[in-house]
């Protein structure tokens, strides 16, 4: 049997041991259909099946559970989609983009005629979201807007 003035110390230190073996970010990325309903408003569905020229939405939330320091989130822009322009992004991060998943650029190039010029934005195939820090219980949420080809 646990005496019972010890109770409250034994469960305070398992929920700061639990706290402890948290991942310090966790996220979920979820793909959307965007449609509008008979208003005109934005509706977003979850994307089960879809038809080239439609428009989804890459939704990335993420949880600190810990104050974290330079942290990076990446979307990919996958192979049957391309990147569209709209970004929703946290205050204060950095955006980058990336036309191979290597080399990322505020704005990417390419070579024409010998000559480098931006490139067209449906050939970025990610987006990096760089914070220099997130703070400790902090919610933070990232779109990226596609056309699936």
């Amino acid at each position: 049997m646990m005496n019972r003035s010890l109770l409250p110390a034994f469960l305070l230190l398992s929920t700061a041991a639990a706290q402890a073996s948290l991942p310090p970010l966790s996220t979920v990325l979820t793909l959307f259909v965007i449609s509008t309903d008979k208003d005109g408003k934005e509706v977003l569905t979850s994307a089960s099946t879809v038809k080239p020229g439609l428009q989804g939405l890459y939704v990335l939330e993420a949880h600190a559970s810990k104050r974290s320091r330079r942290v990076a989130f990446t979307v990919p822009v996958p192979a049957g989609t391309s990147y569209n322009g709209r970004l929703l992004a946290p205050q204060g991060a950095g955006v980058t983009f990336t036309l191979d998943g290597k080399a990322f650029s505020a704005r990417p190039l390419i070579k024409v005629d010998g000559k480098d010029v931006p490139a067209p934005i449906n050939t970025y195939r990610a987006v990096r979201f760089e914070l220099p820090s997130v703070a400790a219980d902090a919610d933070l949420r990232m779109d990226v807007g596609v056309t699936f080809n």
